[in-house]
């Protein structure tokens, strides 16, 4: 998707209305991020039915991760920022001597996931860059 939340692609069949109005929230949740004073290469999205991991491959184009949780818990909305290096994510509610919870498992190989499609895409693209969207270059400046 564009960073202004125009879908360009996805690999399923979907319910378009549901993803139109996830990549409206991605697009808000991932225009203010990139506005703050220390922006990641990565936010994590969880939400109470699924994570959302979300990566720049370039200025124009964002690759969005839409994948399962694991658990029946029910959790509001929280987004995490990370960097493409971490290799953890910040710690959560359980005990720190605890092991990790099957959440925090879960989410680290979908961060995984997304790093190595990132790169793909990236090599796939080499010297290729999406132009940007003059809606969304204009609501930047």
């Amino acid at each position: 998707m564009s960073p202004n939340g125009t879908l360009i692609a996805y690999s399923t069949s979907i319910d378009i209305k549901a993803v139109r109005d996830q990549v409206a929230l991605i697009s808000i949740i991932w225009k203010e991020h990139a506005a703050s004073k220390t922006p990641s290469e990565i936010l994590a999205i969880e939400s109470a039915t699924c994570n959302i991991l979300i990566r720049a491959v370039q200025p124009a184009l964002l690759l969005v991760l839409i994948g399962s949780r694991s658990g029946n818990s029910v959790k509001p909305l929280k987004v995490t920022s990370l960097s493409a290096t971490q290799t953890t994510l910040p710690a959560s509610n359980h005990d720190a001597e605890s092991s990790p919870s099957p959440e925090i498992s879960v989410l680290q190989v979908q961060t995984r996931k997304l790093e190595s499609l990132a790169d793909y895409i990236g090599a796939i693209l080499g010297s290729f860059m999406l132009p940007e969207d003059a809606q969304y270059a204009r609501s930047s400046s």
